[in-house]
């Protein structure tokens, strides 16, 4: 598995990584030594640390450095780059959108709240109202039996 040892450097490299950095975004779910080994081409890699290396460490899907270890990105960085950098562009975009549909979402429950509350209120209020209403009726009509009196 020499290949997707060599696409892992090359896909760290490009995005700035160290090695260090790419074991922080794995969770240190792989070692150091094993992930300079499988970069060296010297062990192979199964699944299960393909899709950590790949998801987590390097934040790309997992047949995208498949694609790149085949070679079927030519070894000019700049094209490599640029396809990265646009699909990086892309996934923010993306995740930006999802931010600001998540903080509408969350505005209009807290308006959707904040309007059972006010006719929750206003419901109050006509109860209130009616009972004054009633007080009133009362004590004028008190006040009437007094005077009659």
């Amino acid at each position: 598995m020499i290949e997707i040892g060599k696409a892992i450097v090359r896909v760290r490299k490009t995005l700035g990584l160290s090695q260090k950095q790419l074991l922080e975004r794995c969770d240190n779910k792989i070692s150091q030594s094993f992930l300079s080994q499988i970069e060296r081409g010297e062990r192979n890699l199964n699944l299960e640390n393909l899709e950590v290396i790949a998801k987590n460490g390097l934040r790309i899907p997992p047949h995208l450095l498949v694609f790149i270890a085949q070679g079927d990105l030519k070894d000019e960085s700049d094209e490599f780059s640029v396809l990265l950098h646009d699909t990086f562009d892309f996934l923010k975009t993306i995740y930006f959108k999802a931010l600001l549909a998540r903080e509408k979402q969350n505005q209009l429950r807290k308006l959707e709240d904040d309007k059972i509350k006010i006719q929750e209120e206003i419901s109050n209020m006509k109860n209130l109202k009616s009972e004054f209403e009633e007080l009133l009726k009362n004590k004028v009509e008190l006040s009437s039996h007094e005077l009659l009196n």
